[in-house]
């Protein structure tokens, strides 16, 4: 079974204080697992891109999370019509 979006993913708070000590702490997401393998190539890729794209900046990530998302859209159609 796969986990609920957001579930099982640890945070953790990172020091990021300048040399005055001015800054505040940032609160950073903790290392992301490796996405699961569904055994449907089209939803692995697309997950495999939105893990890839992690290490990324953020619009990359932007558009692999909106890709990601229009391929289990039209999955789960696909699904729905059969």
């Amino acid at each position: 079974m796969t986990p609920a979006l957001g579930e099982g993913v640890d945070q953790q708070v990172v020091d990021a204080t300048d040399v005055e000590g001015s800054a505040p702490s940032v609160l950073l997401p903790a290392p992301s697992p490796e996405p699961p393998h569904t055994g449907d190539q089209r939803v692995d890729d697309a997950l495999g891109a939105l893990y890839t794209s992690l290490a990324g900046d953020f619009d990359a990530q932007i558009e692999a999370a909106d890709a990601a998302g229009r391929t289990l859209h039209g999955r789960l159609q696909d699904l729905e019509s059969s």
